[in-house]
């Protein structure tokens, strides 16, 4: 953000920052790391709810009121011992990467124990997104795969496995908002991949919710193992 009081602008799809601000809500005012925080959107309204912030992002350096910012890539190692963090808001970020379990683990690193961290990004598991895997061969948002823009496609199977590596435990699933497209043929497409994941995928359970087969953008709530 810069000095003058221009508002930063929201990087995030519509209604992530107010699921992820919901979370924080009802949180314990705590140190948080706000890692992409491009130009300090959320940074700016953690800080107005009493936490204290440390944002980090590639790009370049933002002005926040109170908080700190650091430059980080997050694909190395991140600048902070071990414990030095309450909560971590990854929002829309780890999906910008080449190594996303590289990213998990060094969030649990700089967690406090039993520490939290809210994660968003894109949900290529609804139904529009596999319509258009089908229709184009990419997923909405991943059509193209240069630096700095959207590398590494989040399926849930692999976050999953990343989460548990890194010792998570997931406490909660939560959508930006709920979107249906193609009304007219949405509940045949959607009894068709409830019926072909019900016969062939081992996480049927998990991913057949209105979360995953509506949701444009997914909120993961996580905390390191006890």
């Amino acid at each position: 953000m810069t000095e003058d009081t221009k508002e930063p602008y929201v990087r995030a799809q519509s209604g992530v920052h107010e699921r992820v601000l919901e979370q924080f809500a009802k949180l314990p005012k705590g140190r948080v790391l706000d890692v992409p925080t491009g130009e300090g959107a959320l940074s700016k309204k953690l800080l107005a709810m009493g936490h204290e912030v440390v944002a980090g992002d590639i790009a370049q350096d933002y002005l926040l009121d109170q908080g700190a910012f650091l430059q980080m890539n997050m694909d190395d190692d991140l600048p902070f011992k071990e414990g030095a963090f309450d909560y971590v808001a990854c929002v829309e970020g780890i999906e910008h990467i080449e190594n996303p379990y590289h990213l998990l683990r060094e969030f649990a690193r700089v967690l406090r124990p039993e520490g939290l961290l809210i994660l968003s990004t894109p949900n290529i598991l609804n139904i529009r997104s596999r319509i258009r895997f089908l229709l184009s061969s990419h997923h909405k948002l991943f059509k193209d795969i240069y630096p700095g823009w959207h590398l590494t496609p989040p399926s849930y199977r692999e976050l999953k496995y990343g989460f548990e590596k890194a010792g998570f435990a997931l406490e909660s699933i939560t959508a930006n908002r709920y979107r249906k497209k193609w009304r007219l043929i949405y509940p045949l497409l959607r009894a068709i991949i409830v019926y072909n994941t019900r016969r062939k995928h081992p996480l049927a359970d998990e991913i057949l919710t209105p979360e995953f087969l509506e949701g444009p953008v997914l909120i993961y709530r996580l905390r390191i193992k006890k």
